[in-house]
Order: structure tokens, then C-alpha cells, then sequence
């Protein structure tokens, strides 16, 4: 283990991407239906032996009434990533989220000398797809958070279209790790903003990701440019 340790360890074993992100401003337009129950309390008679003795006592009972409830909602959704890169699957970009848009600089070349930066690998069409997929989820959530009455609610169903704006394109700063273990290749993520670290790693092997981790602290203070966000220039968004 120790040899593993120390190989995931070496900087070499770092390798420091600049990953393109389709970001997506849209406002979202949603139907939804479900039944909203409304808390009462009713008192209930009952028995019981205490100390060898039938006793009678009375308790509280919470019931729950049922109603239709179905309306509409309107949102307007900023900055969501999708992943333009086959080598990053959505489901891990979603768990190194969130990065900081703010920070984000217009392309220049020279910022991205001398670092890895992948061109777009997924097309507009499906990352489009999957934005509304996502969204669409993330409206279900909302309304089932901020916009029913009642107490609680049952069999929600939620039909949403959603108005997209123009695509942005972004690159962002993302660290892979790696590395053979004893049951298989291993491969970590980091957030190259955050340090947000991502991978199927055993328990046993936590010791590993915290060392990798320091090891990327360490780099981005001797490269602090890697903090930097470039935004993609519009050429590279030409047909979209």
C-alpha cells in the first residue's frame, strides 16, 4: 500500500485538464398536479395494564385529509452546467459542481498555455437534451420545496418546457488522478477551484485521496493561473 501511496502522491500522476462546460441560462415553465394533505388531530380512547391494572387513557392521533391541488409555476434558471466533454460524464460533473462563474475571464490564449484544454466532444443538441432533463428535475424538486400548501403532498406530476437562451461556452479546471490499486484502476476528480475530490475509492484508501489532495494544494499555489475560469471565445460556439 505504501508504494501505491506514495505513487498517487507524485505530481506526475496529476494531470490538470481545462474541461468544456455548455452553460445554460433558461426560463422554465411548468404544470403540475398532486394531492396536498392537510394535518389534523383527533383524541383517541384506549387501554392499557399498568401495575397489573386495565386503565383507560386517552392520546393524540394525527389523521391527514387529502385535496386535488394542481397549478403553474414559472422560474428562471442561471448558470447551469452540462458537460461538453465524453470524458467527463454528467453524473461527476454534476458532484465536483459548484465552480464559480464569477471568477471567469474572457479567453486569451496565453492563459491556457502550457495547460491541457479538451475541445468540446459533446454536441450542442444532447447537452441541450440533457440541460432540459436536469432542469426538469430541478423544477419538480422546487415546487414540491417552495410552492404547495399543506402539510404535506403525495403523486406530484410536473410537465415543464423551457425557453433557452444562447449557449456560453466555459472552460474550467479540473484535476485527474490516476492510479492501479489492488482490485483495479483508480481515478479521482478534483475541483480545481474548490478541491472537491470525487472517485470510487475503498474506505481503506481515504488516506490516499487526502494525500493527492495536498498535493494539488501544493501545485496550485506554485500555479495560482489554474484558479483562473476562461470563458470560451465565440468562435468556438460558431454554429451553435
Amino acid at each position: 500500500m505504501h508504494s501505491t501511496l506514495k505513487r498517487a502522491a507524485a505530481p506526475e500522476m496529476l494531470r490538470s485538464v481545462l474541461v468544456p462546460f455548455y452553460v445554460y441560462d433558461a426560463v422554465a415553465r411548468s404544470t403540475f398536479s398532486c394531492d396536498v394533505g392537510i394535518y389534523w388531530y383527533r383524541t383517541e380512547t384506549y387501554t392499557t395494564y399498568e401495575n397489573g391494572k386495565l386503565v383507560t387513557k386517552t392520546r393524540q392521533v394525527r389523521e391527514t385529509e387529502w385535496f386535488d391541488f394542481d397549478g403553474s409555476h414559472l422560474h428562471s434558471w442561471d448558470d447551469h452546467l452540462v458537460s461538453a466533454s465524453k470524458g467527463l460524464e454528467e453524473a461527476e460533473s454534476n458532484a465536483l459542481e459548484p465552480f464559480d462563474l464569477g471568477q471567469s475571464a474572457k479567453y486569451e490564449p496565453e492563459l491556457v498555455a502550457g495547460w491541457m484544454a479538451e475541445h468540446p466532444t459533446i454536441d450542442h443538441d444532447q447537452a441541450r437534451q440533457t440541460a432540459a432533463d436536469e432542469l426538469a428535475q430541478l423544477e419538480a424538486r422546487l415546487i414540491a420545496k417552495r410552492h404547495l400548501p399543506g402539510d404535506t403532498h403525495r403523486s406530484l406530476s410536473s410537465q415543464s418546457t423551457f425557453d433557452i437562451q444562447a449557449v456560453r461556452l466555459y472552460l474550467l479546471p479540473v484535476w485527474v488522478a490516476s492510479f492501479r490499486g489492488p482490485k483495479g484502476p483508480v481515478r479521482l476528480l478534483v475541483n480545481g477551484q474548490t478541491g472537491e475530490t470525487i472517485g470510487a475509492v475503498p474506505t481503506y484508501w481515504r488516506t490516499i485521496q487526502w494525500v493527492i489532495l495536498c498535493v494539488f494544494l501544493v501545485l496550485l499555489v506554485l500555479g495560482g493561473a489554474f484558479f483562473v475560469m476562461v470563458m470560451g471565445a465565440s468562435a468556438i460556439l460558431g454554429g451553435m
